[in-house]
């Protein structure tokens, strides 16, 4: 070895891939129903679905996530933040 750090070793970390989520999750996530998780989504200002499938539609998590903070927690201070929704 000649002293230099293999180019492998200075890249940043990847940020982990989180899975997309379904309704059901968006619903549990914001600790609502899943019926008002169908009014949320066909809501104004509600991320697009990222893609639908089969089974269903699909959000990027982080979309979620963001609209969240912007128009659900910050909105309204009696919304609990359920920090215990991992997937």
């Amino acid at each position: 070895m000649d002293g230099r750090v293999p180019s492998w070793q200075n890249r940043p970390m990847e940020r982990k891939a989180q899975p997309p989520m379904r309704i059901v999750d968006i619903a549990e996530f914001l600790g609502v129903s899943k019926q008002r998780a169908h009014q949320l989504v066909q809501s104004p200002g509600f991320p697009e679905p990222w893609t639908s499938t089969d089974l269903g539609r699909l959000w990027r998590r982080r979309n979620i996530e963001v609209w969240a903070q912007r128009n659900w927690w910050g909105s309204r201070p009696w919304r609990n933040r359920h920090t215990e929704f991992r997937r």
